[in-house]
């Protein structure tokens, strides 16, 4: 883990896309970041990712949330063209 001390103000740089930036220091001692990141780049507090994880893994062991590979197989095989045929969309 790379460890960095950085004052209000001052950023760091990941990669060519994603800054982060000391906004300020709470007097009880909590820090308050800002992100500059693309949007497509998901950026989650690390207790939202394991809620997120649990939530995921409760709905596989329900059978709630699944894939239905029925479905998707059969609207697959209705949106496929017929055999041999080969126009163009």
């Amino acid at each position: 883990m790379l460890v960095l001390t950085r004052k209000v103000d001052e950023a760091i740089h990941i990669g060519n896309d994603v800054v982060v930036r000391v906004l300020g220091v709470e007097k009880n001692g909590q820090v308050k970041l800002g992100i500059s990141a693309p949007r497509q780049l998901r950026i989650l507090r690390e207790e939202l990712l394991g809620q997120i994880s649990a939530a995921n893994r409760a709905a596989l062991a329900s059978g709630q949330g699944g894939l239905d590979l029925d479905f998707l197989s059969t609207m697959v095989q209705r949106e496929a063209p017929p055999a041999g045929d080969d126009t163009k969309h």
